[in-house]
């Protein structure tokens, strides 16, 4: 099976730009950011979760074996974006996180919860 990189990676930036209604993370609590999109916006946030998560499971192994790395499969959503968001205020003390969660913006937090909290891993 052969996977078009460039045209999914187009695909996804065109749907990126055109989303409406950003939302601020000031403003809005993490369990109201999920829950409220239509069954499309999961679609799209899954895909783009799938995407996205090629740098988190460099580290975050599918395994339950924990070397000081916590497994981040199935995690509700909520929780995964309350948690990414105290990574990026510094409430949450670990260099590498606080790295990788900076560079974050809510759509992709977003779309990471989603994903993630989906991923159900043969162990």
């Amino acid at each position: 099976m052969s996977v078009d990189i460039v045209g999914n990676a187009k695909r996804l930036f065109f749907g990126v730009t055109m989303l409406v209604g950003a939302l601020s993370a000031a403003s809005v609590r993490a369990e109201d950011l999920i829950y409220q999109f239509s069954d499309d916006k999961r679609d799209f946030l899954y895909q783009y979760g799938e995407y996205l998560s090629g740098e988190c499971v460099s580290c975050h192994k599918i395994s339950w074996d924990y070397a000081g790395i916590p497994f981040i499969f199935m995690l509700d959503e909520a929780y995964f974006l309350e948690t990414m968001r105290a990574y990026q205020t510094g409430e949450k003390d670990n260099a590498a996180m606080r790295s990788v969660a900076s560079n974050l913006d809510d759509e992709m937090i977003q779309a990471l919860a989603v994903y993630l909290a989906l991923q159900d891993p043969d162990l």
